[in-house]
């Protein structure tokens, strides 16, 4: 909640991961808690399991991962000693979702390698 009081802007966040609160950003520590309060173990025994309280997440509703997702689990669910592992397939998540392409500067580097494994200097207009 917002309050204003004695001439200063008050902003209170819930400190509960369980509270109804839903930010515009949604946060991995978050998504984070809520995947273990179902899941202490943060493992799925089931691919339909680990889709399903992965489908429960902030990240999962936000816009930024719902336009690159596509719904290709592939890409997000890793199956390790006999299930699925909730907090690497959360960090793929949020990687996939606010991941930034290289700069083109790092391009116009990455070209300039010739064959011998060497970087020729590239200038730079600042």
């Amino acid at each position: 909640s917002i309050i204003y009081q004695n001439n200063k802007l008050i902003i209170k966040m819930p400190s509960s991961p369980t509270s109804p609160y839903k930010a515009d950003t949604p946060t991995y520590s978050l998504d984070r808690a809520r995947l273990s309060s179902s899941y202490p173990e943060l493992r799925c025994p089931t691919e339909q399991d680990a889709r399903m309280v992965l489908a429960q997440t902030a990240i999962y509703e936000s816009p930024p991962f719902q336009q690159k997702f596509q719904n290709d689990w592939s890409s997000v669910l890793l199956r390790s000693n006999g299930g699925y592992d909730l907090d690497v397939s959360l960090k793929k998540c949020y990687a996939m979702a606010f991941a930034m392409p290289p700069s083109p500067d790092f391009r116009a580097r990455s070209n300039s390698v010739n064959s011998q494994g060497n970087s020729e200097p590239v200038s730079l207009s600042i």
